[in-house]
């Protein structure tokens, strides 16, 4: 299995079809193979950097909305900023954790333009 970003909306009963066709959900949802939720995302080297939201998916789906958008595109940022670290923790190459983590912005971009109906998914 993978994991996948996406927007999620902040009212279940809304559609959101219309904000979605913003990007190109098709190339952009996806966020690493399932055991990246513990081997990446949830390692204590992330946690450890201090990203404050990211390394919760070790346990947990990710629901962020409004300002908690905010903190996971910093604990993303941060993540890029060391990337060559994180790659050298495990066995994966820092381009496949780039393109992850790009796919992650790309939804996040989406999201700051309709914060009051969106949110970003990470599971």
């Amino acid at each position: 299995m993978s994991l996948m970003v996406y927007l999620c909306p902040k009212n279940p009963s809304s559609d959101i079809s219309g904000i979605e066709k913003k990007f190109d959900a098709d190339n952009h949802s996806l966020f690493g193979l399932e055991n990246w939720r513990r081997s990446v995302w949830g390692s204590d080297k992330v946690r450890n950097m201090g990203c404050q939201i990211l390394h919760t998916l070790k346990d947990n789906d990710i629901y962020a909305f409004d300002n908690n958008i905010d903190i996971l595109k910093a604990d993303l940022y941060l993540i890029l900023k060391n990337i060559s670290s994180i790659s050298d923790n495990n066995t994966i190459i820092k381009e496949s954790i780039e393109i992850r983590i790009n796919n992650a912005l790309e939804v996040i971009r989406v999201a700051e333009m309709y914060l009051d109906k969106v949110g970003v998914y990470i599971g």
